[in-house]
């Protein structure tokens, strides 16, 4: 989006200004031009100008969630804010996707939170990463301008933009590597689940390059695995196990992100006790126990007994952990205790 470009919009916008104020709603935020297999595209990214504009999101199974960011964020902010709120994408005039920006206050910081859904028949596009970069780029803007909104009255400049994707260990590849594309950070992978929390703007606190590049290698291979039926158990329903060479390939990646981990960040050692749980449960037909063995036996004493207290502390569906990431978000976490691969830490604290 050029200079060019925001000048025509406010020629418009004071043009249009006395026939309604909701056609402003209409006005694109961003003109992108994809090239594919059918010639050009013409996607737009837009606001929607009421609910109605929703209901292609019926096929997505989430309409609900976006009608009620809809209404939270008109109610919230008035009509006139052009952060926060629903964005669509269109393709050549059809909805294909939607992106939704919540504000949450977290003690204190403003936090938009995330959320993204594009319709299956048009997954593996890179919509779902235009319409978070696009978001992105607002979010930059307003974060550098340090503009301030007014959220219940209480004047407030925007921190983070915030994201749980649901990564499921693999399954989901092309949802995180959608939002890394986009330009956010990983800041923290929590849950049997594989949840990936991701922050934009990146900064020192999030995880480094090359240990994301593991774990997106790791990833691309489980994706594959589970797009061609195989599984990571020994004899899932009769399913085809993953390659040998692949398994080692796996847990090698794992291997280098749980041993890169600083214990000394809380949401570092967070991503470790999930990492362990999954190696321990999904990744059994990875032969991955190895690994958790090694790792339990290399800690000193002082690691283990840290390893107990933060399980203990995070005790609850829904613990919010201590350190400098807390003002922005909140995890869930596994029910590590159970895994019997992680005695060795009890077993220590125990004797201790």
């Amino acid at each position: 989006m050029n200079n060019h470009f925001f000048y025509w919009v406010m020629v418009m916008r004071r043009f249009l200004a006395k026939f309604s104020f909701y056609f402003l709603w209409s006005v694109f935020l961003s003109h992108v031009v994809l090239a594919s297999s059918h010639g050009e595209e013409l996607v737009e990214m837009i606001r929607p100008t009421s609910i109605h504009d929703l209901a292609f999101l019926d096929e997505a199974g989430r309409k609900e969630s976006y009608e009620d960011t809809f209404h939270e964020m008109q109610a919230m902010f008035g009509e006139k804010d052009t952060l926060f709120g629903v964005y669509l994408l269109k393709v050549n005039t059809v909805p294909v996707a939607a992106h939704a920006l919540c504000a949450h206050n977290h003690n204190g910081y403003l936090v938009a939170e995330g959320m993204t859904d594009v319709l299956e028949s048009h997954q593996g596009r890179r919509y779902g990463t235009i319409l978070r970069m696009e978001a992105a780029k607002l979010a930059q803007d307003a974060i550098e301008s340090k503009r301030i909104f007014m959220m219940n009255e209480c004047p407030m400049t925007l921190d983070y933009l915030y994201s749980t994707n649901e990564w499921l260990w693999g399954e989901n590849h092309p949802s995180l590597k959608s939002s890394l594309n986009a330009g956010y950070g990983v800041a923290c992978v929590s849950s049997h689940l594989g949840l990936a929390h991701l922050l934009f703007p990146k900064n020192e606190a999030m995880w480094p390059d090359e240990r994301v590049t593991h774990l997106m290698d790791a990833s691309a291979l489980i994706y594959n695995a589970y797009q061609k039926g195989r599984s990571l158990a020994y004899d899932a329903q009769g399913h085809e196990g993953i390659p040998f060479d692949q398994n080692t390939e796996i847990v090698d990646h794992f291997r280098y992100v749980i041993n890169d981990l600083n214990l000394d960040k809380d949401h570092d050692a967070i991503s470790l006790l999930s990492c362990l749980h999954f190696l321990l449960t999904k990744g059994e037909g990875l032969g991955a126990r190895r690994v958790v063995e090694e790792y339990c036996s290399a800690l000193g004493d002082a690691r283990a007994h840290q390893m107990v207290c933060v399980l203990r502390e995070q005790d609850g569906p829904e613990s919010r952990f201590p350190g400098e990431l807390t003002r922005y978000f909140s995890v869930r976490m596994p029910n590590a205790l159970n895994c019997s691969g992680l005695l060795p830490l009890l077993e220590r604290e125990s004797k201790a």
